[in-house]
């Protein structure tokens, strides 16, 4: 009979215990790391919602009100840049092609003035013309180039700044403000010879 116990007890004693804890199983971390999160964010692609092509007469300041606000803000903001830009524009029928740009640019002609009945009215680059200021209005050259003018006759010049677009005749070839008219003897005349080039 004591053998028999002391067989028991050994048996028992060999089985494996279930009171131990059986750990729980590791869960992968499958979470993405910072650096695997900006490497998909690069490769995601870029979707183009809409370009605007600033050259074209469809987004012209006189058609500004045909555009959201979204566009507007992006035509008004970009204008430095569209007049950076060779454009076509037309004004009575005929067509007029700008200049990319003004480097080494020289011109003779006959130039003439304006003043009183356009002070106060907005110039082709959207500043607010005032007859007081050295500023001028050329066909082609860039809008914000600066050009030397001198008259011909008297051998006076001055110093200003293309801001519109004109004069329309096609004998002529710059508008001067009243202040640089008066600054080259060219108030009394009206018209005069000069010649132009680029201020860098």
């Amino acid at each position: 009979m004591i053998t028999r116990n002391i067989a028991l007890i050994v048996l028992l004693a060999s089985l494996p215990s279930f009171s131990q804890t059986i750990s729980a199983p590791q869960e992968k971390d499958f979470s993405e790391s910072e650096s695997d999160k900006q490497a998909k964010d690069r490769e995601q692609p870029i979707k183009i919602v809409k370009y605007l092509d600033f050259t074209k007469s469809e987004y012209e300041r006189s058609r500004l009100s045909l555009l959201d606000d979204n566009q507007k803000n992006a035509v008004e903001k970009s204008a430095a840049i569209a007049e950076a830009t060779s454009y076509e524009y037309t004004v009575r029928g005929k067509t007029y092609q700008t200049l990319a740009h003004a480097n080494d640019f020289k011109q003779e002609g006959t130039a003439s003035w304006y003043g009183p009945g356009f002070h106060g009215k907005k110039t082709a680059s959207g500043e607010i013309f005032n007859q007081n200021e050295l500023t001028a209005a050329h066909k082609r050259l860039p809008l914000g180039t600066k050009i030397r003018v001198t008259n011909l006759k008297n051998g006076k010049s001055v110093v200003v700044k293309i801001n519109d677009r004109g004069p329309f005749h096609s004998n002529r070839v710059l508008d001067l403000s009243q202040a640089a008219a008066q600054k080259i003897g060219l108030l009394h005349s009206g018209v005069t010879n000069v010649s132009i080039v680029t201020v860098k």
